[in-house]
């Protein structure tokens, strides 16, 4: 009769623990999928319908308060408190003594991890997906680890050391489930990291865009603000504009509160439409002064170089002569974006042709002078039309500035500096 009754208690225990966990569940649920029940115009409604959600689930939760193993309860109700971008003190603590009273609870150890992130504690992030993953192996550990690790680092050795171990941890939560594109999302962010910290190399980049097009093929990256900021920021590195203002808007779109979006896409829109207008009006320079400048590109040509013209130059193609060829050309103008990175230049050949020209991996305080000479070895035209910004204009992309010469002088190595990146997520 007692043993029956136990097993009455233990079942009826059981059914309470299933019932509270559905309810963080649907929760999450609802959060994760709001944009597969709801129009995108509702994004800034998301918030507060999360909200009034959480706060629902917390009164249903309760309910269950004494029914259920008391680290259990604490673990929910903290992880439901913790749904929102904001940190929440309560859900620090609670989740806190859950973990305390019971160790091997491996989804609060993730759950207490954000919630120290959110508020910046990068040492406790990191202790916590640490210490999940020492009881299992798990993608939210793993991944969100990755995300710490590259946040790491005393030294610019161990700052490389922690982002080339923040890429294994990513390819690792993919390999759990390689249908997450959350995991996908960061394995691309992890990759975008490499190229521009540790090395800089092409086919890091293109491990990027192949991560972040797996990523687009589940339904929940695809509606994450994050994962549209982070691919506009490869587009635009490789000046793929188009692209990048697409993946912006969609951003600004689907978190209309979030501000970096909306400034990346009014600074991106500034430089486009400005550069589209120096180039086309030559820098305005007065034509006595450009004349000076084609004077001064047709002294500085060696006839024993194999020069090239602007109007010489193919798109997608470097100049077509025996050893590649050189561009010599003036400096007409020189500007850079509010983030510094690129720093464009509208340059004047000898027949006074103008083009624009952008630099990557130079210190951000670099600056070319009106009338600067440069010789450009192998120069490869890009043509850029940005129908919706009425911008239409060719350039060159120059990502090593040490293959230059200005005023007949290489660009000293203490003038060069990797481009910085600005990736986010933590969803």
């Amino acid at each position: 009769m007692a043993d029956n009754k136990e097993r009455q208690a233990n079942d009826l225990e059981e059914e309470n623990e299933k019932e509270a966990k559905a309810l963080v569940e649907d929760l999450y649920q609802f959060n994760r999928c709001y944009f597969q029940t709801h129009e995108i115009e509702d994004a800034t409604k998301k918030d507060s319908d999360v909200k009034n959600k959480m706060e629902e689930t917390l009164k249903l939760l309760s309910l269950k308060e004494g029914k259920i193993p008391r680290p259990l309860y604490q673990y929910l109700r903290g992880k439901a408190l913790n749904v929102l971008p904001s940190h929440s003190k309560e859900a620090e603590v609670l989740l806190s003594q859950a973990v305390k009273q019971n160790p091997l609870l491996v989804d609060g150890w993730n759950a207490l991890g954000e919630s120290y992130w959110k508020i910046g504690n990068v040492s406790q992030a990191h202790h916590c997906f640490s210490g999940a993953l020492n009881h299992e192996l798990n993608k939210e550990s793993l991944r969100n680890l990755s995300m710490v690790l590259r946040q790491l680092g005393n030294d610019e050795k161990e700052k490389k050391k922690n982002i080339a171990e923040s890429l294994e941890k990513a390819k690792q939560a993919v390999s759990v489930d390689v249908k997450d594109g959350i995991s996908w999302m960061i394995l691309g962010n992890a990759y975008l990291a490499m190229f521009f910290s540790v090395s800089a190399d092409p086919k890091m980049l293109q491990q990027a865009t192949s991560a972040y097009s797996q990523a687009e093929k589940d339904p929940i990256a695809l509606n994450n603000p994050d994962l549209h900021f982070n691919m506009a920021t490869l587009q635009l590195y490789e000046e793929k504009y188009n692209d990048g203002l697409y993946h912006l808007q969609q951003s600004e779109r689907f978190d209309p509160g979030w501000p970096t979006p909306h400034q990346k896409l009014a600074s991106l829109k500034r430089f486009l439409q400005n550069f589209n207008r120096l180039i086309a009006t030559k820098g305005k320079l007065k034509p006595k002064r450009l004349a000076q400048l084609q004077q001064n590109v047709a002294a500085a040509i060696n006839k024993e170089n194999k020069v090239c013209s602007i109007r010489e130059l193919r798109e997608g193609k470097e100049s077509e002569t025996e050893d590649g060829g050189v561009l010599i050309a003036a400096v007409a103008s020189s500007f850079t974006t509010d983030e510094r990175v690129p720093i464009a230049c509208v340059i004047i050949d000898s027949a006074g042709d103008s083009i624009g020209l952008t630099l990557y991996n130079l210190i951000h305080n670099y600056q070319f002078a009106v009338g600067d000479i440069l010789t450009i070895p192998k120069p490869t035209l890009s043509h850029i039309s940005i129908p919706e910004l009425e911008v239409e204009y060719d350039s060159i992309r120059c990502v090593n500035p040490q293959t230059l010469m200005v005023n007949s002088n290489k660009i000293s190595s203490d003038k060069l500096s990797s481009s910085v990146v600005q990736v986010t997520a933590f969803s």
